[in-house]
């Protein structure tokens, strides 16, 4: 299966993800979404941003039928191996809304889609953050231990860091233009006053944190919005 979720969850299919809409640049008149579901999030993006012309990968054939309902186009198939049929800078916007971390090689999908990317577009993506606290503290005790969702999701085949995540897409030529997250609200409730700081959960001690690494442990998820560098 080439790493691709292909679960039968229909909640995971036919999420809109309003977060990832907010973040979809204006103008944006022809997007690709990898790993579309059903095409929810691709039909917002017609019906919320102004898109024009969505085209959707999925893997799953189900949702990928669904998905031709909302979506301009849809291509059915393993997105490692898929060569697209457009033009070089054809998108004004590439979607990969938690898809990255399901690859086997990441780096080569991006790489390929980046040609296919406007001179000006974005590349818009959430990713996992493994520097989790909840992760970290498993680890302390030995466990990784994979679930359903969530960070270790057991179709995970790749983790990252923020730092990591970065350059991912450095590596494909790619800068951020803008980093969001979606973080626990544990951070509102430990975050110090004064920085440095440390950290105690359990077992767990970190010390000498800044602001920005302490903040980074409470945080589950990454919201980027990549340009060329």
């Amino acid at each position: 299966m080439a790493g691709q979720k292909d679960k039968s969850n229909r909640e995971y299919y036919n999420s809109a993800r309003v977060e990832m809409l907010s973040l979809i640049p204006q103008g944006s008149r022809r997007i690709l979404d990898v790993g579309c579901g059903a095409g929810e999030l691709g039909k917002g993006c017609k019906e919320l941003c102004g898109a024009e012309y969505v085209v959707g990968i999925e893997y799953n054939k189900q949702a990928a039928e669904l998905a031709q309902n909302s979506l301009d186009k849809v291509i059915q198939g393993d997105v490692e191996t898929l060569e697209l049929p457009f033009a070089q800078g054809f998108f004004d916007c590439i979607i990969y809304a938690d898809i990255l971390e399901h690859l086997i090689n990441p780096d080569v999908v991006l790489k390929k889609h980046v040609a296919h990317l406007a001179p000006n577009g974005k590349i818009v993506a959430s990713i996992p953050n493994v520097r989790y606290f909840a992760v970290l503290s498993q680890l302390v005790d030995g466990h990784w231990t994979y679930e359903e969702q969530g960070i270790l999701d057991r179709d995970h085949l790749r983790f990252f860091t923020l730092k990591e995540m970065l350059a991912l897409f450095a590596d494909a030529g790619l800068k951020p233009g803008f980093i969001g997250d979606n973080v626990k609200d544990l951070y509102n409730k430990l975050k110090p006053d004064e920085f440095p700081a440390d950290l105690r959960l359990g077992r767990l001690t970190i010390s000498g944190l800044s602001e920005q690494e302490f903040r980074d442990l409470f945080v589950f998820q990454y919201l980027l919005v990549m340009e060329r560098g």
